[in-house]
């Protein structure tokens, strides 16, 4: 289980998800020509796996014909740092190939358009000098602005729209069709505050929109979206178009058979009863496997609690449909709230699943009758208690459904769905009064288990 707590990932060979998404996306940019500008973005929600589609796309391009930077902008404090250290990454990334012609004019081009012209001058000539990029940085932090009366002097010689078209003729004139591009992977955009997010769209629309760079931005799309609003862009899709050619988008909506069946499934010891008994539930629960599927208790009171006479009467409702219906509900409400189509949230849930699974199953069927409609019972409560510890409880699961109820939805569905399961009898008295009984003896020591809670035993 080891190489789960490891995200991103940078080893295609783990890869379960997004290898061939990933080849398509460097074949084009690998296809593409350096003559023109262009960007495309990677979305996706926290935890889909853009950082790891990054990885796989960068290890997917041709060297030859690709000099990547990567670019996080979180990592940097300073909305002008921003700017400037994205300004350095491309123009470090010019000091080989094709691009040495032209790095001279980008760095006259930058210099009229990051804040601290000042700076941008000292950290190109300590570069030039032979400094590593971490040493020129400091070097043109410690300029400051004492110089700065002169560098405007030197620097505002042309203006900017003239600094700009001389550098596309000569990126245009200098790169080859068959040429190298710069590939700017930038990530955690969505980090970023809303003012900073529109900085950087500026810089890849507006002033580095040039011949041979190409953008792959990796953001959450709704993020970014309230990012855009707060700045009082009334349609953040439009505008976003604008900024991007192509998107590609990372659907972790039909992911979870594939993360089950890599993550869960393939660490299970199938020699051990209480690993295929778990097999069993997630192939119900998460796979939808009908021929798993189990439905109203059909057996005499005594079958599943021996203190109990043949004379009782079911309770539970025979309805099929509605009961089949039922494992459809309570899979998407376990995709929904537990984010479990997400793969870092999905590892998360896993991770506990096979660490814990075994001991609270070996807990359970020393004491009560082992059938699978008590499994499955089992696994919602291990599943409702990792999600909703305080609603985990016989009171609430057994609560019957109202239009004002106030529980959690999982808590609602997977409640609804145990009362299916459990079998619950009634038994006339003599005073013609009914005593009824629900064989709810697992979830009490499935709970207990989880709690820790020896006092759960008197309930």
């Amino acid at each position: 289980m080891e190489d789960l707590q490891y995200l991103p990932l940078k080893d295609i060979e783990k890869d379960r998800l997004f290898e061939e998404k990933a080849q398509d996306i460097a074949t084009f940019i690998n296809h593409f020509s350096p003559k023109l500008p262009y960007s495309l973005s990677i979305n996706g929600s926290w935890g889909a796996g853009k950082s790891t589609m990054l990885n796989f796309i960068e290890t997917k391009l041709d060297k030859g014909k690709c000099k990547v930077v990567r670019f996080n902008p979180w990592m940097i404090t300073e909305k002008e740092d921003l700017i400037k250290s994205l300004f350095e990454e491309i123009y470090y990334a010019m000091d080989e190939g094709d691009f040495q012609n032209a790095k001279n004019a980008f760095f006259k081009y930058a210099r009229k358009i990051i804040p601290s012209a000042t700076k941008a001058l000292t950290f190109a000539g300590a570069y030039m000098h032979g400094f590593a990029p971490a040493a020129a940085t400091t070097a043109s932090t410690i300029a400051g602005d004492a110089t700065q009366v002169v560098s405007d002097a030197l620097f505002d010689e042309k203006p900017l729209s003239k600094r700009k078209k001389d550098l596309n003729t000569m990126l245009d004139e200098t790169l080859r069709e068959d040429g190298q591009k710069i590939v700017i992977m930038i990530d955690e955009l969505d980090r970023l505050f809303p003012d900073e997010v529109v900085t950087v769209f500026q810089m890849i629309k507006s002033n580095l929109d040039l011949p041979g760079l190409f953008f792959v931005v990796a953001m959450d799309e709704e993020v970014v979206f309230d990012a855009l609003k707060e700045k009082g862009v009334s349609k953040p899709d439009y505008y976003l178009q604008k900024i991007f050619q192509r998107s590609y988008l990372i659907n972790t909506k039909y992911q979870i058979k594939t993360l089950s069946e890599n993550y869960i499934m393939k660490y299970l010891d199938y020699d051990k009863k209480s690993h295929l008994e778990l097999q069993g539930a997630l192939l119900a629960y998460f796979y939808l496997e009908d021929h798993h599927f189990i439905f109203a208790p059909d057996k005499p009171a005594s079958f599943y609690d021996s203190s109990l006479r043949d004379n009782y009467t079911h309770r539970n409702s025979p309805d099929e449909w509605a009961i089949g219906e039922s494992y459809y509900d309570v899979s998407k409400v376990l995709s929904s709230n537990l984010n479990i189509h997400n793969p870092r949230a999905f590892l998360r849930l896993a991770e506990i699943l096979i660490e814990k699974w075994d001991r609270y199953y070996n807990y359970i069927f020393k004491q009560e009758k082992e059938i699978k409609r008590f499994v499955y019972v089992s696994f919602l409560i291990f599943i409702s208690h990792y999600a909703c510890p305080d609603y985990t409880e016989v009171h609430y699961l057994m609560k019957n459904k109202r239009g004002d109820d106030d529980r959690p939805l999982l808590i609602q569905e997977v409640g609804m769905h145990i009362q299916y399961l459990i079998p619950s009898f009634n038994y006339k008295m003599q005073d013609d009064t009914f005593h009824d009984v629900d064989c709810d003896y697992v979830m009490r020591l499935a709970i207990e288990y989880l709690n820790q809670f020896p006092d759960l035993k008197e309930q």
